[in-house]
């Protein structure tokens, strides 16, 4: 076994991985806002924001130390309520769309729908 066939391997792995990342940056961007969104909210600085990236971690918030637990909870579990929230909406109106008749709805359904996945995802 040649050193080539690992690496190989990983390229194709990285490749997967940022195909990946690309469909579903609505949902990493979405997830990202929404720790923004309660930072700013419960008034804890936000240090530094990258909402979408293709190398090294996805998204990320640093902000200041939030001033008591219930706050850090409700910063660390916003991404799932509102990305729930933001994929219950888009998957409702998406079927809406697919139900209806002509090749723009369809189209509008189709990108709702994936848009509900991506954020469902993260």
């Amino acid at each position: 076994m040649t050193l080539t066939a690992p690496l190989t391997t990983l390229k194709r792995l990285n490749c997967w991985s940022t195909l990946f990342r690309i469909t579903t940056a609505p949902g990493i961007i979405l997830h990202e806002f929404a720790h923004v969104l309660l930072c700013e909210m419960s008034g804890i600085h936000v240090d530094d924001i990258v909402y979408f990236s293709l190398t090294g971690t996805p998204g990320y918030v640093t902000h200041a130390k939030p001033p008591t637990w219930i706050t850090a909870l409700f910063v660390s579990i916003a991404p799932l309520l509102i990305n729930i929230a933001a994929a219950a909406t888009a998957l409702t109106i998406s079927l809406s769309y697919l139900n209806g008749p002509g090749i723009e709805r369809i189209a509008l359904g189709i990108g709702l729908f994936w848009l509900a996945f991506a954020a469902l995802v993260h």
